[in-house]
């Protein structure tokens, strides 16, 4: 039976990311834990026999990858052989640098549920880490009363791991259930280090349980709304059901969302119980993703950035999340074993000859720019429409146009329409609606479609 909480969450009440309250299985079965619809889902039994076959071959990249989960305490009481010692980042702390050795709490059931599906080696049902080379990290980043990520804990834990990096720790990834308040302004360098295929840890998120499109809504939502930034590497996971179709309270949209995956009753651990339970929301779709990711680097490719343009390329789109999501469908199987050759050529924003500015028409006037950034009477919504032109673009990977002005705002223009140039099939045309907010002057213009583009000029006016 479906906790309150979890209730709450299928109705798409919840605001942020739900906590992700786990109940206790109660139908019978031969392995009451197990949940077969996930399991086939992320095609597991396949990826099971292939790191098997890895590991009787010798093949693997490095002996162990370590998984930062930023949460909640955890309690690894029943997993402690995959657990390294749990770190204090929270908002509780009054001082840096955050504490080691920390004990769990009775504030641990969350963050124990998402550290069990990346560290428990898929026994009785429970994890996916396959070959049991994935050591857990736990990092509690909440804020003072644990119902909520807390910005300045986040930062200090981003800190901690880059400290924990350099010092030898062979940390590939962040999982972050979590939602809050953030400082883009101070966050956002972090994550830019993170970036670095120096670094090369990569930030594994839920979309998100309210239901909402992320590419329309007026407000932000940290950390999910990294992924729509493509100089960062953060991907994002929508919830589906069992029945392989977005969940009603989960959180959607192809730029912001990049992938989906099954988060409906997945086995989990949870503190002070020595058995399994379920869990659920975009909460349990982010470690799968974290685990995925963890199994590329070990076994499949050992740079970052390939990984994780592998761990997208992978995704399987199916209709319940067509148009949802930029991707589709994790399915373990296909990341690890698929054969990918990331594109050597980018796409590229055709600019003036000799010049920085963007070629670039008003699709109703076809006037060059500067493009009218306010009221446009010559559209039925007033608002103004211009064509871009590319080369090298992938029709099945999903493009985003990114317009960053001289001030450092970012905005991210709908797309309406991306097709070939009539009889130069070498050049894509892309149509724009500026974006509201746009004030009068120079922006830098680009283009994402698997990597991106060159950045060119592009002027508006009032």
């Amino acid at each position: 039976m479906l906790s309150k909480n979890l209730k709450s969450f299928i109705l798409g009440l919840a605001l942020v990311l739900t906590l992700g309250k786990v109940a206790q299985a109660q139908t019978p079965s031969p392995n009451p834990y197990a949940n077969l619809y996930w399991e086939a889902s992320l095609n597991l039994a396949q990826a099971k026999q292939d790191v098997q076959q890895f590991e009787n071959q010798n093949i693997r990249n490095t002996d162990q990858v370590v998984v930062a989960v930023f949460d909640t305490k955890v309690d690894c009481s029943t997993f402690k052989a995959y657990c390294l010692p749990l770190v204090d980042c929270s908002a509780n702390r009054t001082a840096d640098p955050c504490s080691e050795n920390d004990q769990y709490n009775d504030n641990s059931e969350h963050g124990t549920s998402v550290a069990s599906i990346i560290g428990l080696p898929a026994v009785n049902g429970v994890g996916m880490n396959l070959g049991s080379r994935i050591k857990i990290l736990p990092v509690d980043v909440t804020a003072t009363y644990g119902d909520d990520m807390d910005g300045d804990a986040m930062r200090r834990g981003l800190q901690y791991v880059m400290a924990r990096k350099a010092q030898g720790l062979n940390i590939v990834a962040i999982n972050i259930s979590f939602a809050g308040g953030d400082d883009i302004a101070k966050t956002r360098p972090l994550l830019l280090k993170m970036a670095d295929p120096k670094v090369g840890v990569v930030i594994l998120t839920g979309a998100g349980n309210s239901g909402f499109n992320l590419d329309t809504v007026y407000f932000d939502t940290y950390p999910v709304d990294y992924a729509a930034d493509p100089s960062l590497r953060v991907i994002s996971g929508a919830m589906m059901g069992n029945n392989e179709v977005i969940f009603p309270g989960s959180n959607y949209g192809p730029r912001h969302v990049t992938m989906v995956g099954v988060a409906e009753n997945v086995p989990a651990m949870s503190p002070f119980r020595d058995h399994p339970s379920i869990f659920g929301g975009t909460s349990a779709v982010a470690p799968q993703l974290a685990a995925a990711y963890a199994l590329i680097r070990l076994y499949a490719e050992a740079d970052p950035d390939k990984a994780f343009d592998r761990l997208k390329a992978s995704a399987v789109m199916i209709p319940g999340a067509a148009g949802k999501v930029g991707y589709g469908k994790l399915d373990l199987h296909k990341a690890l074993t698929m054969t990918f050759n990331p594109p050597t050529n980018g796409p590229v924003l055709v600019s003036a000859t000799n010049s920085p500015r963007a070629i670039a028409f008003d699709s109703v006037t076809f006037l060059k720019t500067p493009f009218i950034a306010g009221n446009n009477n010559f559209s039925p919504d007033k608002r103004t429409r211009f064509t871009l032109f590319a080369q090298n673009i992938n029709p099945n990977s999903p493009t985003t146009v990114q317009i960053k002005d001289l001030a450092g705002n970012i905005y991210y223009p709908s797309i309406e329409n991306i097709d070939k140039v009539p009889n130069l099939d070498s050049f894509t045309q892309i149509t724009v609606k500026v974006p509201d907010g746009l004030q009068s002057g120079d922006t830098w213009v680009s283009i994402t479609n698997g990597t991106t583009s060159n950045a060119a000029i592009l002027s508006f006016q009032q």
